[in-house]
């Protein structure tokens, strides 16, 4: 269904905007995936979110561990997964990927972690975006190819030995030097390790397939699947709807017309504080989180109830005023 940012504004509520949307025709369907399980040769027609040519896709199929018969689907990068893509391009294993977010669990038995691996497992067989790999080489352009079977390697951790294995641990967390191989799936890495007390697993992702509501959607079914409650989750949305749709909305949206109309006027560039170019490659970042006062966060609020916005959308204005 079609939604417009208006919609959104006038009708600000899920009731509201159910209402408004009551009466529409489905505005775009995403048409089927073309490969069927058991396929051994995937041909242009079965990945109608692509315009490869068969060379392209044997290409991919050579690429990929397994061939044809372990392909799902294929399509192309949203454009947030391209950007982030790219940095993963300039990135190298001495040169760390700073889209790939580390967590450090900790167990109080073997077979917690053990089981705790296994829920992992299944929740992964659940979703296609968490078996998808990145293809680019000899290709036009960077696909996601999502796997039938993506097995999540498990390996130990080789320590120093200088520190605590806890203290070690929380220093590779936070070195940001963290390296993955996206052409393979999963876009995830699990190390172990372990002390006279506890049972450590160190889990890497990667933001190409992963943002925190998909990290909090993965957490509530691995509980599901520990509480025994894994039959009661509903069948997951698949990601190359999402893809479908965006593709869609880029071929019927002239997007370069309009900015063009709007910027025609501008001559020069119009930079924040004179910043040309990129200082530094996103690595030894100084973040500082600041309290405001309380009468500064009343007065935000009170602003946010009028305007009906939240306060995010004045803290983005007001930093929009800022670099203008």
């Amino acid at each position: 269904m079609q939604v417009t940012v208006n919609d959104v504004f006038t009708n600000p509520t899920p009731s509201e905007l159910a209402l408004a949307l009551k009466e529409q025709e489905l505005a775009y369907v995403v048409p089927a995936n073309g490969i069927v399980d058991g396929c051994n040769y995937i041909t242009p027609e079965m990945v109608p979110l692509l315009d490869f040519e068969q060379d392209h896709l044997e290409t991919i199929m050579d690429l990929v561990d397994g061939g044809a018969e372990n392909i799902e689907d294929i399509y192309p990068l949203s454009p947030l997964q391209e950007g982030i893509y790219f940095h993963y391009l300039m990135s190298t294993k001495n040169r760390q990927d700073v889209y790939i977010t580390p967590t450090l669990l900790s167990f109080s038995s073997e077979s917690k972690r053990a089981a705790f691996l296994e829920a992992l497992s299944f929740v992964i067989n659940r979703h296609d975006v968490l078996r998808t790999c990145i293809l680019s080489k000899n290709l036009p352009h960077a696909v996601q190819v999502v796997l039938r079977e993506a097995v999540l390697p498990v390996t130990p951790i080789v320590l120093q030995g200088k520190t605590s294995v806890v203290e070690e641990l929380q220093a590779i967390v936070k070195s940001g030097h963290h390296y993955m191989d996206v052409s393979k799936g999963p876009l995830l890495q699990l190390h172990t390790a372990e002390d006279s007390k506890n049972y450590y697993l160190l889990l890497k992702q990667h933001h190409l397939i992963m943002d925190h509501v998909g990290l909090e959607i993965i957490t509530k079914e691995v509980f599901a699947y520990l509480s025994g409650e894994a039959a009661s989750l509903p069948a997951p949305s698949l990601y190359r709807n999402f893809i479908g749709h965006v593709l869609h909305t880029q071929s019927v949206s002239d997007s370069e017309a309009y900015f063009k109309a709007r910027f025609e006027s501008i001559e020069s560039p119009t930079l924040p504080f004179g910043l040309q170019n990129v200082h530094g490659d996103g690595v030894n970042i100084v973040e500082s989180t600041v309290t405001l006062p309380e009468n500064l966060s009343a007065k935000i609020h009170s602003m946010s109830q009028e305007l009906q916005v939240s306060p995010a959308t004045i803290f983005h204005a007001a930093f929009g005023l800022v670099v203008g």
